[in-house]
């Protein structure tokens, strides 16, 4: 597996896990409030995870081109 293709692995996860963050944030409004803390947290952490897939993905594209 070349960098390109790894790159674009980290970004096919990074368009799931954006779906997931998606489908938690729909969850927030219908959540009890300790529920809702907790899912506060977990999309919180889970938009840091995604913030460094695609900072990776864009560094393994461009590689080679530095």
């Amino acid at each position: 597996m070349d960098l390109y293709t790894l790159s674009d692995q980290y970004h096919i996860t990074s368009l799931q896990l954006r779906e997931r963050i998606a489908q938690l944030r729909a969850q927030l409004p219908y959540a009890p409030s300790g529920q809702a803390f907790l899912l506060k947290q977990r999309i919180e952490l889970l938009c840091r995870e995604l913030r460094d897939l695609k900072t990776v993905s864009a560094y393994l594209k461009n590689y080679y081109v530095s």
